[in-house]
């Protein structure tokens, strides 16, 4: 698998495959021997027939994540503006329990 993974790297960084003919791709694979059910998958692949048969060969799972990012929230809905935010009453003062010792804190 690892040789295959490289001839596709390879033709992947050589911008005359990007754009030439299936015969500079098959010239290039059979240059390098890549087995002939690769081949045939590659081609398959490039004349955009058969994308999974090239997964099914090297044994890959093809996956895909898509991230977005949080839509904004429209005023008025969510958190409240820091303005809008009740502040805290003032705490009522210490009271010692008669059933503890010590100063009030």
């Amino acid at each position: 698998m690892s040789d295959a993974v490289e001839v596709l790297e390879a033709l992947g960084r050589d911008a005359r495959f990007h754009t030439g003919s299936g015969d500079a791709v098959a010239d290039e694979l059979a240059a390098r021997e890549v087995d002939a059910q690769i081949q045939a998958a590659i081609h398959a692949v490039a004349r955009g027939e058969d994308p999974h048969a090239l997964h099914a060969l090297l044994g890959l799972t093809p996956m895909a994540a898509l991230i977005m990012p949080a839509e904004e929230e429209e005023e008025g809905e969510g958190e409240r503006e820091p303005e809008d935010v009740p502040r805290p009453e003032t705490p009522p003062a210490a009271v010692r329990s008669p059933d503890l010792p010590g100063p009030l804190q």
